[in-house]
């Protein structure tokens, strides 16, 4: 089965194999941020003609606006962005809800990221971990990653010449390079909550489970 055959495939092979297979019929559509910017640039590398698309609801972040200006410079790549598409919510469209829109845009991620961030340092370590501490450890760490997030897409953007000396590996780096942030900034975590627990308790150890 084509699934089996895919399975253990690397990103850029299976990237290479969906543009062969299906030609203009593929599409990437993404949303410019860290995960799809790295998806972009291996296509890019692999096809430079292939077809990337957007979804523009009337109430995207300026910088994603940004992020779509700096790939069409860098690459000279065209974008076809779908407007007008009215998202119902509770009866409510987007374009009647902008502010509110563009305010879930910033806190829906950061409270998603937070809620990871407690879940695994609550339940991973070894130790009883209250739950104040592990919420302590979540907010530094949701925080540090959002504007880690922004400034590896404004890097990745505008500065990352990584192509020039790896080509089309340039994907395979930057997602690394990206791992290894996201790896600092959960321990950076894991050590604020540790701390302060310590500072809380007044210098005493948690307790094994």
């Amino acid at each position: 089965m084509i699934a089996d055959q895919l399975e253990h495939l690397h990103p850029e092979d299976l990237l290479d194999w969906a543009l062969k297979r299906f030609g203009r019929r593929f599409a990437v559509l993404t949303s410019f941020q860290d995960e799809g910017m790295v998806i972009l640039d291996m296509a890019l590398r692999l096809d430079p003609a292939v077809r990337l698309m957007t979804i523009d609801t009337g109430c995207l972040h300026p910088e994603t606006h940004r992020h779509i200006d700096a790939v069409r410079e860098r690459y000279g790549a065209a974008i076809e962005v779908l407007r007008n598409l009215r998202l119902g919510v509770l009866g409510v469209t987007v374009d009647r809800l902008p502010f509110l829109w563009q305010f879930l845009g910033y806190v829906v991620p950061l409270l998603m990221t937070f809620s990871a961030f407690a879940l695994i340092y609550k339940v991973l370590p070894n130790v009883r971990v209250p739950l104040r501490v592990a919420l302590v450890g979540a907010l530094f760490a949701g925080v540090l990653w959002e504007v880690a997030k922004i400034g590896f897409a404004f890097y990745v953007g505008h500065f990352a010449r990584t192509a020039t000396v790896y080509g089309s590996l340039a994907g395979v780096i930057l997602l690394q390079v990206w791992i290894n942030v996201g790896a600092a900034i959960t321990i950076l975590g894991a050590e604020v909550a540790s701390e302060w627990q310590k500072v809380s308790s007044g210098g005493c150890t948690a307790a094994p489970r």
